[in-house]
């Protein structure tokens, strides 16, 4: 008999050793209180936030959702309306860059929200007005890249919050807007994206190492995409999303930054363009987007990607 438990136990343990990760999965989290497509998104103590996007009185909504007990509430609302904003979270606070007004023109948008606070207060000024840059932080910086006023730019310029001033980077190799920026403290990743419209979509990766000072291409995506949303977790830039003029989409991509390759987890349950994504405590928060090209088909959707 203890020969056989022996033996019992052994198996357990190949068993154990053989059988296949779980796979990733989704599920549905407590929907956006109002639909609203082209917003920004981030996360900061447990808590994520969504502005702006959306029509009229939408675009200075502040809904956020706390991670722990599913539950919505709203926060003060922006100074000003904007949709297709930058949004990244620093040291406990939130900051907005650029973004197109209600009338849909390219702003020099620079506004900071103190959760614990409940207000805003305006920054200088983004230097070039534009909608819907890339941004992101690394080493204590805030970076605004591309995204597109009276056309696209490659301009780079950088938010020191220790001193509210506005430096120039390095400008990325192709101008365009509607791309994912992550950052995984080190390095920022450019991904997709388009050149003034959603019939140029491109699958460029572009990569800043700031000791190297300069931009460098990565293995392309899959797919051109633009309209598309994403984030870092786990050494992996998530990129969900996106639309051309046929369709939206509802691939979700993954790059490993290690291996500067592509692989894909299972599609997003409804396909969307100018949605939210925040990574929190191992899983990804898909929210909000419009499920039809263009304009007009704004929703609450909220997805959780567990990878």
């Amino acid at each position: 008999m203890r020969v056989l438990g022996s033996l019992l136990t052994a198996l357990l343990v190949l068993l154990t050793l053989w059988s296949p990760a779980l796979a990733a999965s989704w599920a549905s989290g407590p929907e956006l209180p109002t639909p609203r497509s082209e917003i920004g998104a981030a996360e900061s103590g447990g808590q994520v936030y969504v502005l702006g996007g959306g029509i009229g009185a939408t675009q200075q909504l502040n809904e956020v959702l706390d991670v722990t007990s599913s539950t919505w509430r709203r926060g003060a609302s922006m100074p000003r309306g904007l949709n297709h904003l930058g949004v990244a979270s620093l040291n406990g606070l939130i900051y907005v860059f650029g973004g197109a007004d209600e009338s849909g023109r390219p702003t020099n948008a620079a506004l900071v929200y103190d959760p614990s606070a409940d207000s805003w207060q305006a920054l200088p000024d983004l230097p070039t007005p534009r909608q819907s840059p890339g941004v992101a932080v690394l080493g204590g910086h805030i970076y605004v890249v591309g995204g597109i006023g009276v056309r696209n730019t490659p301009v780079v310029e950088i938010f020191d919050p220790a001193t509210s001033t506005w430096t120039q980077g390095p400008p990325i190799a192709v101008a365009r807007d509607h791309f994912v920026l992550a950052s995984d403290g080190s390095r920022l990743y450019a991904i997709g994206g388009r050149i003034g419209n959603f019939s140029r979509n491109v699958d460029t990766l572009e990569i800043l190492d700031p000791a190297v000072g300069a931009w460098t291409f990565g293995a392309p995506m899959p797919q051109a995409r633009s309209g598309i949303a994403g984030a870092w977790m786990d050494g992996r830039v998530y990129v969900f999303g996106g639309e051309d003029p046929g369709q939206t989409h509802d691939d979700a991509f993954v790059y490993d930054t290690a291996s500067d390759s592509w692989a894909s987890e299972p599609p997003m349950p409804t396909p969307r363009h100018g949605l939210g994504v925040v990574a929190y405590g191992g899983q990804l928060h898909v929210i909000g987007g419009g499920t039809s090209p263009g304009g007009g088909s704004d929703s609450s959707l909220h997805d959780i990607l567990t990878p």
